[in-house]
């Protein structure tokens, strides 16, 4: 997080995780306001875009980071989630193996990155529910099961989209705001210590 970059008031970096084919960044374009393309493009080269928002009259810059299909292994993405605040893990409702891939990624974030990041697990695609393969519920517990929070996204239908972003947003800002009162109090008291100091 840089305080004050480009004259906003937080930074942070949000990162896409999950396997190719389930609409990730069809949810990554839909935030950015561009319209649904159903046709599928592996991703080769990972995305990137900005995006500033404005929140209890602060502003906020988003840099979203949709990793390429080919980022398979975590360890060899530290350059894009190393300064990651938060991270999306999406599956495909119709796709028992992205939902199972998707405990894959969960397992590989809780293990190579810091103990507090915002995690959000989310469930795409739930305007096929006819042809689902992946019950709410067991989203719902595997969410719980890494302290992740949890949603069924549309980006079809743009379902949830603004939803997701701005509730990992909100959580982010709070967690920097308590780093930034603790920093403070942790220099005032430094200081009081300085001024009361006895020396012979």
């Amino acid at each position: 997080m840089n305080k004050n970059d480009n004259n906003s008031d937080f930074t942070f970096r949000i990162i896409f995780f999950g396997d190719y084919n389930i609409g990730k960044t069809s949810l990554f374009l839909r935030y950015l306001g561009e319209p649904f393309d159903s046709s599928f493009r592996p991703l080769i080269f990972t995305e990137f875009e900005n995006k500033l928002i404005e929140i209890n009259n602060k502003l906020i810059k988003i840099q979203l980071w949709d990793l390429a299909d080919t980022c398979s292994n975590i360890k060899e993405s530290k350059f894009y989630y190393k300064l990651a605040k938060g991270v999306i893990v999406v599956y495909d409702i119709t796709s028992r193996d992205s939902f199972n891939n998707s405990r894959d990624w969960l397992q590989k974030i809780k293990k190579n990155i810091k103990d507090n990041i915002k995690i959000l697990l989310v469930g795409n695609k739930n305007d096929l529910d006819s042809r689902r393969c992946v019950l709410y519920e067991e989203g719902q517990e595997l969410a719980d099961e890494f302290s992740a929070k949890f949603f069924e996204t549309s980006a079809k239908n743009n379902y949830n989209v603004n939803e997701i972003f701005n509730l990992l947003i909100m959580d982010i800002i709070e967690e920097l705001e308590k780093d930034e009162k603790s920093s403070i109090k942790l220099k005032n008291d430094d200081i009081n210590n300085k001024n009361g100091k006895c020396y012979k």
